[in-house]
């Protein structure tokens, strides 16, 4: 039985929209809308769809980087979302997150024996001279040489300052990571080392990541179970392996025909899908994926259908699904 390190409850995320002459709450902008899912120790979930659909919001979400509107986030048996500020901050030794901009994540003004050490000294972890000596570890961990601590972040290639992100992240031992998009601005070569490094760092350590991406790809070669993001809400999640070759739901069909196949001999059976994601601010009726399904039904645009195992019989299954089709 595996054990579950990570559970969301029904977690929302609405952005206030504010107008008139007042300047009042007028509306909500919905990123995440009741996101509920869960993710084994050890085990990396895999999380894409489309840019703007809430994936980092979500992510974000989870560590209290963003302002939560209700929900859970139960992190090793504790509520987050309910802890005060000095609870909050004992918690992020547990929960730490590798940002998608390499350029941008790293302090300019830092050396690199700066940034990976500063969540040892934040949170006063060992004896300040024994602080220097977990850094080289940590770099080492990364595959980077210790000769290259006193250096700063411009002196390094994109790939090199991820990976100095993913040795700070680990800096404080963490369960669980979240990796927002970390090599989608990486060139392809330097993506493979990145997330070799991350699936090594997982067998050694045990971590469990929430793996963010818009590349299904990427997201294949990493991930244990994976979650499909709309509009703000998982529509489909399965292992890896079934969602790949067994997709159910039409937005899921789509986003796998978009994938690059490397044999121009394969026959391809595309789902057409026209038109752009809705606005937040004013969602279609019913399903929010059916002004764009090439299958929709006249039940879409009446209600939005839940998730629920494919298998109705079988409420255990991993495999659920977002559709009046099933």
């Amino acid at each position: 039985m595996e054990e579950t390190l990570v559970q969301v409850k029904d977690l929302r995320t609405y952005y206030p929209i504010k107008g008139g002459l007042l300047n009042r709450r007028v509306a909500d902008l919905k990123a995440v809308n009741g996101v509920s899912l869960d993710i084994p120790t050890g085990q990396t979930f895999g999380l894409v769809g489309e840019s703007g659909c809430g994936k980092s919001t979500f992510g974000r979400s989870l560590l209290r980087l963003q302002k939560v509107t209700s929900g859970e986030v139960i992190i090793d048996g504790e509520n987050i979302l309910s802890l005060d500020r000095a609870g909050l901050m004992k918690a992020r030794k547990d929960m730490q997150i590798i940002f998608q901009d390499p350029y941008g994540s790293l302090n300019p003004r830092m050396t690199v024996r700066e940034i990976v050490r500063e969540p040892l000294d934040t949170h006063k972890i060992g004896a300040k001279a024994d602080r220097n000596g977990e850094v080289m570890r940590l770099l080492e961990v990364c595959g980077l040489r210790q000769t290259v601590a006193d250096r700063y972040p411009h002196e390094f290639s994109g790939g090199q300052r991820q990976r100095v992100g993913i040795a700070r992240a680990l800096a404080l031992k963490p369960k669980f990571i979240v990796a927002d998009e970390p090599v989608s601005a990486l060139d392809v070569s330097v993506q493979s080392q990145i997330l070799n490094l991350i699936g090594d760092l997982q067998e050694e350590f045990g971590i469990s990541f929430l793996f963010i991406s818009h590349d299904l790809a990427v997201v294949q070669h990493i991930s244990h179970e994976v979650g499909v993001m709309y509009f703000g809400k998982l529509v489909e999640r399965a292992p890896a392996e079934e969602l790949y070759s067994s997709p159910k739901h039409p937005y899921t069909k789509t986003l796998l025909e978009a994938i690059p196949q490397p044999d121009p001999t394969r026959n391809r059976t595309e789902v057409l899908v026209g038109g752009d994601i809705p606005s937040h601010l004013d969602p279609p009726k019913g399903c929010p994926f059916q002004p764009r399904c090439p299958v929709a039904m006249p039940e879409c645009a009446e209600r939005e259908p839940e998730l629920k195992p494919v298998d109705s019989d079988d409420c255990s299954s991993r495999h659920q699904v977002s559709c009046w089709l099933y």
